[in-house]
């Protein structure tokens, strides 16, 4: 129990580091090495030699310059790792080099799911996450229109729901 309490706690860290999509995708690279089923230090080699590709060639992340950026930031100040010009990769967080594959990806899962909920709760302080499930989309002479039916009577709510329940149903 008291380390899956220092996982969450590590977790809670590292997504301060980084968005949900950049932590996702260093959960995939861990997954992907993980599933070679190799012994545990060939593994995390795996993993290293993976990262330093990804981060000299953080193009084929598909994420744009600055999703590119987020990812070599959170390997430099998330997971600490650093790269010599000998090719070798350093590792300099004890704490996560300590790490099984396994617990790596249970830390980095949990990491995504906070750092998920950090963006949202951020969103909604500033205004931006649409949580009115009342939103929805109604034609007008042939153009469709976004609508907020909250701020309706009660039988014009009814009304646009049956709209639009009977256009999905055709």
């Amino acid at each position: 129990m008291i380390k899956k309490r220092e996982f969450l706690e590590l977790a809670s860290r590292l997504s301060e580091q980084g968005d949900d999509r950049v932590i996702s995708k260093v959960q995939q690279i861990v997954q992907k090495t993980a599933s070679k089923n190799l012994p545990e230090q060939e593994s995390k080699n795996e993993f290293l030699t993976m990262i330093r590709l990804y981060y000299n060639q953080t193009g084929i992340l598909g994420t744009g310059k600055k999703g590119e950026r987020e990812f070599k930031s959170f390997i430099e100040n998330g997971l600490k790792i650093r790269f010599a010009n000998n090719g070798q990769v350093l590792w300099q967080s004890n704490e996560l080099s300590s790490l099984s594959m396994d617990e790596l990806n249970y830390v980095l899962g949990w990491a995504r799911r906070i750092a998920k909920r950090e963006e949202l709760v951020s969103r909604d302080e500033k205004g931006l996450y649409d949580k009115n499930p009342f939103r929805g989309s109604i034609t007008k002479e042939g153009k469709k229109e976004e609508i907020d039916i909250s701020g309706l009577s009660l039988e014009e709510q009814i009304k646009a729901m049956k709209n639009s329940f009977n256009r999905r149903r055709i």
